[in-house]
């Protein structure tokens, strides 16, 4: 007589538990290849050249940065009007709540009263119990307590009604979006800016390497902790002859409030100017001054590409040369050589 072995699992059970293990992926950009092929990293440039454009930037931003601190003022003064109210709207319905429950004790002890005093019989309690809702708002006529409970929550009604009204107009307060009021003014400079890791990022990436880049200069101030959030911006600004500025380490606060959102500058991206725009000189300074300071510093070392290729030459065209290339396999009857 054969035995089976219990202990052994079913061989289709283990195929669904290994197929619910997911192998992991790990985010990666699409052609950020920084760290495995740098033999040196670039620079910070000097303090001195840092507080220069750091000074021209805050220059160049001061009517926009003044724009966002206002909308930001309205918001904060909005939002504290509206902390207020929801306090008093708490307090008020606390209010009316205590003094319903008071109007209700009245009332159950005026019935209790009714009922100690009814000796009427067990099938005549539903004809009775239309009699004790009379009996009770007779007796709350000629009662005081009642009286001044009852004005008490009309008052009280009033208010929450004056509260709920003005939680309303507070919300529907119309603040203009910083967008749109950029957008609109015809002296904001914002417009000609891209700012954030996460943004420039995008916009490098769908930029072809042979193709001229839509962006002029590249500011960033490197991040300590973490330094992998723009580690990657500096080879793929160079792969499209971009000129990139990494601003010294020690200003990234003054760097934030120059374009007037704090603790969240990292990156900024001037934007290629287009043919029919009028020439803004406060912005062509600054760009100039900035790509100065990037020569200033040691430019990158690429293993695969020639020395003569350093940042100080970004203008210049670099000759590329494409060799188009496939693999044959062994075996493979339908590609004649």
């Amino acid at each position: 007589m054969s035995t089976t072995n219990t202990n052994t699992p079913n061989k289709n059970v283990q195929k669904k538990q290994q197929a619910v293990v997911k192998k992991k992926k790990y985010l990666v950009f699409k052609d950020t290849i920084a760290s495995p092929y740098l033999n040196q990293p670039l620079s910070c440039i000097s303090k001195e050249y840092s507080e220069n454009i750091l000074n021209l930037l805050k220059q160049l931003l001061s009517h926009d940065v003044e724009k966002i601190n206002d909308n930001r003022m309205k918001k904060k003064l909005v939002f504290q009007s509206l902390k207020t109210e929801f306090k008093l709207i708490k307090k008020c319905n606390n209010r009316i709540n205590v003094t319903k429950k008071k109007i209700q004790t009245l009332k159950d002890n005026i019935k209790k009263e009714k009922a100690a005093t009814d000796n009427s019989s067990n099938t005549k309690k539903r004809k009775d119990q239309d009699d004790i809702e009379q009996y009770v708002l007779g007796k709350l006529k000629n009662n005081q307590d009642y009286d001044k409970l009852t004005a008490t929550l009309n008052e009280l009604d009033i208010e929450h009604k004056k509260i709920m009204d003005k939680i309303k107009d507070l919300k529907n307060t119309d603040i203009e979006p910083i967008k749109q009021q950029q957008t609109s003014d015809s002296e904001s400079r914002m417009n000609q800016f891209w700012i954030g890791v996460n943004k420039i990022t995008r916009e490098l990436e769908k930029t072809p390497v042979h193709t001229p880049p839509n962006i002029r200069l590249i500011i960033v101030c490197p991040n300590q902790e973490i330094p992998i959030l723009t580690s990657h911006l500096p080879i793929m600004a160079y792969m499209r002859r971009i000129p990139i500025c990494l601003i010294s380490k020690d200003t990234e606060m003054i760097f934030s409030n120059s374009i007037g959102l704090p603790n969240t500058g990292l990156a900024l991206a001037i934007k290629e100017t287009k043919p029919d725009e009028p020439t803004d000189e406060a912005l062509e300074d600054f760009v100039r001054v900035s790509i100065e300071a990037s020569k200033s510093v040691n430019s990158l070392d690429f293993p695969w590409l020639p020395q003569k290729y350093t940042s100080a030459h970004l203008t210049e065209p670099i000759p590329i040369k494409y060799v188009s290339t496939k693999v044959i396999k062994e075996g493979n009857k339908r590609i004649k050589l």
